[in-house]
């Protein structure tokens, strides 16, 4: 489950920086359209920053 989250995350974040570039990466977003809350997120990447990187680096 918590790679299945993980995955879910780094995908959805790819689409958003295909669809609007870095700036439309928003947390909350993300978490409520997964039903995952921020810890789970910011246990996966660190940070927003670091969900970014690791979403470019995917792409």
């Amino acid at each position: 489950m918590a790679d299945d989250n993980r995955t879910k995350i780094l995908d959805m974040a790819v689409d958003m920086i295909d669809a609007g570039g870095e700036a439309a990466i928003r947390v909350n977003h993300i978490v409520a359209a997964i039903g995952v809350t921020p810890p789970v997120l910011y246990h996966h990447f660190g940070s927003r920053d670091g969900l970014v990187i690791a979403a470019q680096v995917e792409r």
